[in-house]
């Protein structure tokens, strides 16, 4: 599934079209990625933004978990080209209690931003940079918990040269 949704972002890139959010099947979940500056810089630690919305009444696991019993939350980037990704942030969880757990579970609700930077080569050719990846995570709702998804990921960014001092 994963090879596919990267497929369709990969051919949606060839068009021309901008792939900003991706959604998984059942619209439980859907993320967008972008960056707070208009153009990525070369040989910089980029600030990015990864927003995940996740349709009430379902929550999805924190990526911090107190029991190996439950998937955590986790975002994967493709370091393709030469590209790092640091410092991928997750917001702070809410503590939920719920009729299937004895204690408190760790979770995200609503809408969420997770922060992370990516650090570009210098000797990157391109001038357009895709930066893709992958969410996995595990639905809940009060009662139950659905199978665990990979939903993909990507966005297409300009890139430039970091200015000389």
């Amino acid at each position: 599934m994963r090879k596919l949704a990267m497929v369709i972002c990969f051919v949606l890139i060839g068009t021309g079209n901008v792939v900003s959010s991706e959604i998984n099947k059942d619209n439980i979940v859907s993320i967008s990625i972008f960056c707070p500056k208009s153009i990525l810089v070369r040989g910089e630690l980029n600030p990015i933004i990864l927003e995940i919305k996740i349709k009430a009444p379902y929550h999805i696991n924190a990526n911090q978990i107190r029991d190996e019993y439950y998937i955590p939350t986790k975002i994967v980037f493709s370091e393709e080209k030469g590209l790092k990704f640091k410092n991928i942030e997750f917001p702070q969880p809410s503590l939920k209690k719920f009729d299937f757990a004895q204690s408190p579970l760790p979770v995200f609700e609503g809408t969420i931003t997770v922060s992370a930077k990516v650090e570009i080569p210098t000797s990157l050719k391109e001038q357009v940079l895709v930066i893709s990846g992958n969410l996995s995570y595990q639905a809940c709702d009060n009662f139950s918990c659905l199978a665990p998804v990979d939903l993909g990921f990507c966005q297409k960014f300009k890139i430039k040269n970091k200015k000389r001092a």
